[in-house]
């Protein structure tokens, strides 16, 4: 018996899966993150770098412009 004859049809999946990959507005659902994590991505990659580090890093007090 080969691998392709215990297969069934998957069109429906893929075509599904097409349609979330490809819409212009896609569902949060799809997204792969938790809240939490995507505030510290927000914050790391549309804020300046101190906000990161005082709000999202424990070693905030390590930081160049946080020691004046």
């Amino acid at each position: 018996m080969t691998l392709f004859a215990q297969c069934r049809d998957v069109t429906a999946v893929v075509e599904a899966m097409t349609s979330a990959l490809t819409q212009a507005s896609p569902r949060a659902r799809y997204m792969p993150i938790d809240a939490a994590n995507y505030l510290r991505l927000f914050i790391n990659t549309h804020l300046p770098e101190y906000f990161y580090d005082t709000f999202c890093t424990s070693t905030a007090s390590h930081h160049p412009t946080a020691s004046s």
